[in-house]
């Protein structure tokens, strides 16, 4: 058994319809679908909210597992057989999510009756599967260097230390990187243009998102890497995209990127980057609504993105940072191996490379495994993958010099001139704005308006009714 994957479905039952769980794999002939019995709504998963009480994330992830298995004998007896494995084999395990609801239960928080965190763990890596119509070849074919296209724009949190985490990794791997980096800080991209890293290109963060699309295409993705807000609303999870004149104002974030967006980062036609990571708060977090999906899901069932790293919840600035470290410190060296002509070839282990992640994150507040049950911030990075294995096949070609124009001149950083103007202050930028983005505004800032009323912070409600104000105005103007 080389991985067990069990799928959540919509099971029909006398009261009505409601949620099974069915054992993908390993297939046999005539498995069923039998009841869950238990919802996102259930005690021990709306404990996790907020800051979770003594031993929370345990008890949530033994609810799920004593609810997988109890009333499947089927799923128990191979989900005990995975739990036999030992190093250095493995047998990941997955949840494929075919039905509204079956996002919401926390999946990496899966905790075995000997206690075992499975999402902790590489024998088990815990990952969620999702199908998509759009079809996928067989093999992806790669020629170093490996190809990131990152944007660090978190209006009022600094992206210096996650372009700090991003380089160090990729200094210490031993594959050949290019970057290109979108940034709205002025500072950030001084310090990446200082730097004079002549297999790294900065640039500001364009003014629209058809302008990052524009510019990210011709670059051609292999991982797509973004630092910046998510929301998950009940009808349109999205991220949010500072440019450079929203840093200098502080007021909000002008660009929102949904995923059908993202989609549009690479080049239109089978040019799908293998791996988006969604560094962001919310972005493998279901909306309110059952039929609402993760930015991170969508990316996979619409967009046929092989992989996507997100986040369940807000995450800490902080655990961001570690988790981007310690993430591409398993990336990286994965896709190094993929060029050693001696090395075995075998599919990149998407779920694996998180575990790494996940541990660095719950050693930093539960030092002691024994001691884990109640921090939930590890099971916050999420992997959503596509069933189909991820096969790579390599070339050893030589890494392409760079055109004599593009390298550093003696004494000066190896910097580009910026392709795109620098973006008009926000009032002046209402014209460029879609009257979908407009929409999305009005959404986020009237649910942020709910929020802040209950603090009773007049002067926030002040800055965001002038803002409603704006864009209802210029919505009327369409």
């Amino acid at each position: 058994m080389s991985r067990l994957v069990f799928s959540v479905v919509g099971l029909r039952t006398a009261s009505g319809v409601t949620l099974g769980v069915q054992l993908r794999e390993p297939p046999a002939f005539g498995r069923h679908a039998v009841e869950l019995s238990l919802t996102p709504m259930a005690a021990p998963f709306q404990a996790l909210h907020g800051e979770p009480g003594a031993n929370a994330v345990r008890e949530a992830g033994r609810a799920l597992f004593d609810a997988l298995t109890s009333n499947n004998p089927d799923l128990r007896k191979h989900l005990e057989a995975a739990l036999l494995v030992q190093p250095p084999d493995r047998c990941p395990v997955f949840v494929e999510l075919t039905t509204g609801g079956a996002e919401s239960f926390p999946w990496e928080a899966l905790c075995s009756q000997d206690g075992d965190f499975l999402g902790l763990d590489e024998r088990w890596a815990v990952g969620r599967i999702v199908e998509s119509i759009s079809p996928l070849p067989a093999t992806w074919f790669f020629e170093p260097p490996l190809r990131v296209a990152v944007v660090l724009s978190c209006l009022g949190v600094p992206a210096a230390p996650e372009w700090v985490a991003l380089r160090a990794a990729c200094e210490a791997a031993q594959v050949p990187v290019e970057l290109l980096v979108l940034v709205s800080e002025d500072s950030l991209h001084e310090e990446i243009s200082g730097a004079g890293l002549d297999w790294v290109t900065v640039e500001f963060v364009p003014s629209t998102v058809a302008g990052i699309a524009q510019r990210l295409q011709p670059f051609n993705a292999h991982v797509l890497h973004l630092f910046c807000h998510g929301i998950s609303t009940g009808t349109s999870p999205h991220l949010q995209v500072a440019v450079r004149s929203d840093w200098l104002t502080g007021t909000a974030s002008s660009l929102l990127v949904e995923a059908q967006d993202l989609r549009a980062f690479n080049p239109p036609v089978d040019s799908l980057p293998w791996l988006v990571v969604l560094n962001s708060c919310e972005t493998a977090a279901a909306g309110g609504d059952e039929s609402a999906r993760s930015v991170a899901l969508d990316l996979i069932t619409t967009g046929g993105v092989p992989a996507v790293v997100g986040m369940r919840e807000p995450i800490r600035s902080a655990d961001a940072v570690l988790f981007t470290r310690a993430f591409y410190d398993q990336l990286l060296p994965e896709v190094a191996h993929l060029l050693d002509p001696a090395a075995e070839a075998a599919p990149i282990e998407w779920a694996r490379l998180v575990v790494g992640a996940r541990a660095q994150i719950a050693e930093q507040y539960e030092p002691l495994e024994a001691q884990r049950g109640t921090r939930k911030e590890w099971t916050l990075p999420v992997v959503y993958t596509r069933s189909a294995s991820f096969q790579v096949q390599t070339s050893v070609t030589p890494v392409t010099e760079q055109p004599a124009a593009e390298q550093p001149v003696s004494g000066q950083p190896a910097q580009r001139v910026p392709e795109q103007p620098m973006a008009p202050p926000p009032d002046q930028d209402v014209g460029a704005e879609t009257t979908r983005s407009i929409v999305l505004s009005i959404r986020t800032l009237t649910g942020m308006r709910a929020q802040v009323e209950g603090s009773g912070d007049q002067v926030m409600l002040d800055l965001i009714d002038q803002e409603l104000a704006r864009l209802r105005a210029a919505l009327a103007g369409r």
